[in-house]
């Protein structure tokens, strides 16, 4: 989640030396600072302290400090001794005995041929009793796929898991634990099938259950006439399949039309939900509804969307964002700071406030973009993407076209503007900033744009013209590059991909129109036919 705090920087405990090396390099593993002053030890103080920073800036990249913590977070919070019994292979058929019967007795209804077979084709118990479970949790769901005939009577039991307790051990060992070795493998071997079992219950077991209950709760509603029909599908399904606006009247819509437009909100940066009803109700989707079926990561994209709009709306001064995750914080000005420390635990990362990259302190960013080829070529991509997007006249939010005319509204604000020119359209002239291109010979006095024109195409030549104005620019100032240097890479189905783009768009151009035809005229008021090209807000997408 973003945050709005001022940022600060805890102070840095320890030896002078490491106190002053963490001032420059804020980032820096302070094991790696101290390996380097050993080596130091008979210089004094001051003369060790420059040497240090020296020979970190000589080094160049360094182990980061955000590394080494995550790294203890991780084996603090993986529990100890504990086997991945996924992938660790533990031998060929070593312990086919005993896992057979620990299988056999585990799905008693299981044919024990099918058992054996799976065994033999895993190797191993775990692997085995995932898929043995997987296909029980099918075969309970009446799947048609069914890779054996179930038991009509469960097979009984040998208890070979529960030997050595004194219910199970009076009449002595199972006959598959007769030598003593083999029952020195039993340990191992029931720890391993625990593991199986609960992760073939979490993955298999309970979703079916779940599934089966709902298919029953489902079939009772029908049953008994609880049914309704979609605003948005149209299709009738049980009421447990609905959720409603917060309207008095109450439109229901089925859950996975809701997730649909939901996900689709996301992806234009919008967060607020509205009904989807026809009637123009404007009512919202409660949040206690949104809640009881969608997942947690789709409830986060909606708060941090939520979070960034009052921040922008706020209008914080020097409030900063990481470049890589979402959380933001208001810091001194750049001239006094020119890093931010995001505070996210799972990120860490400190970068550069003027270009963005890692902290390259106290290096310049051209300093550290010297012998770079990787960020020059980030350079051309910035560029080229740049002249994909346009940015709206009001709320400066960025988007680009997707398809239709060239008449645009800012997904975000409603603001209208041209694609072309990026020229304002005041609403009481609708489409009067565009020149109708009807009819065999066009008007080549008319200096208006026009309002349809094939936009991959378009897209294609300005971004072929940023990112030949971005290459000229970086081979100026460094004449020792090529063209090949700075040429960004594409695969080649993208490059058909892109071709076959702007044939299909080519294709969708408005027709040839008599010269005395107007489309427009028809048209009453902008709020009453809002027409435009398909827009996509990417200001705050990920």
């Amino acid at each position: 989640m973003a945050a709005s705090h001022m940022q600060e920087e805890p102070a840095e405990e320890g030896p002078e030396y490491l106190r002053r090396v963490v001032e420059i390099f804020p980032d820096i593993g302070r094991e790696y600072v101290r390996a380097l002053h050993q080596d130091l030890a008979d210089l004094d103080e001051e003369a060790a302290i420059e040497t240090l920073i020296q020979q970190i800036i000589d080094n160049g990249a360094y182990p980061k400090e955000i590394e080494r913590k995550k790294d203890l977070k991780r084996k603090r919070e993986e529990p100890e001794n504990i086997v991945n019994y996924d992938t660790n292979v533990r031998g060929v058929f070593s312990d086919y005995g005993i896992s057979a019967a620990l299988l056999k007795d585990e799905f008693s209804s299981i044919p024990a041929d099918h058992i054996q077979a799976t065994l033999r084709k895993e190797v191993n118990l775990y692997p085995a009793h995932v898929i043995l479970a997987k296909q029980q949790a099918k075969f309970e769901n009446d799947s048609p796929d069914k890779p054996y005939i179930k038991l009509r009577q469960r097979r009984k039991r040998s208890h070979v898991e529960h030997y050595g307790t004194p219910r199970y051990s009076a009449a002595g060992p199972p006959a598959v634990l007769s030598a003593p070795w083999r029952r020195g493998k039993l340990p191992e071997l029931v720890k391993e099938l625990k593991a199986a079992r609960h992760d073939a219950f979490t993955l298999y077991t309970l979703p079916a259950r779940k599934e089966e209950a709902t298919r029953r709760h489902e079939w009772f509603q029908k049953a008994a006439k609880l049914i309704f029909e979609c605003k948005c599908c149209f299709q009738e399904l049980p009421l447990s399949r609905s959720t409603s606006c917060g309207n008095v009247e109450e439109h229901l819509f089925c859950l996975e039309c809701v997730k649909r437009y939901i996900n689709t909100e996301i992806g234009q940066a919008r967060h607020t939900l509205r009904c989807m009803d026809d009637s123009g109700c404007q009512a919202s989707f409660p949040r206690a509804e949104i809640e009881r079926f969608v997942d947690a990561t789709t409830l986060a994209a909606l708060d941090s969307l939520r979070q960034r709009e009052e921040i922008r709306l706020a209008g914080l001064e020097n409030y900063v964002q990481c470049p890589v995750c979402d959380f933001g914080a208001v810091c001194a000005p750049i001239e006094f700071d020119r890093e931010f420390r995001c505070q996210n635990e799972d990120c860490m990362r400190i970068s550069c406030r003027l270009c963005w990259k890692d902290t390259h302190i106290p290096l310049s960013c051209d300093a550290a973009a010297a012998n770079d080829n990787d960020a020059r070529r980030h350079t051309v991509e910035e560029a080229m993407t740049e002249a994909l997007l346009r940015t709206c006249n009001i709320c400066r939010s960025k988007f680009y076209k997707e398809s239709g005319c060239n008449k645009m509204k800012c997904p975000r604000c409603g603001s209208r503007q041209c694609y072309l020119c990026s020229a304002t359209i005041n609403p009481e002239d609708n489409y009067g900033h565009f020149k109708n291109e009807g009819g065999t010979v066009p008007n080549r006095s008319d200096k208006r744009c026009v309002l349809f024109d094939n936009t991959e195409a378009r897209h294609d030549a300005e971004v072929d013209a940023a990112a030949q104005a971005a290459s000229a620019k970086i081979r100026a100032a460094h004449p020792e590059l090529s063209d090949e240097d700075l040429r960004v890479r594409v695969s080649e189905a993208v490059r058909q991909d892109e071709m076959q783009r702007i044939q299909s768009a080519a294709e969708g151009i408005v027709p040839e129109l008599p010269h005395d035809y107007n489309p427009f005229d028809d048209v009453e008021s902008d709020d009453e036919q809002d027409g435009g090209g398909e827009v996509v807000d990417v200001s705050d997408a990920d």
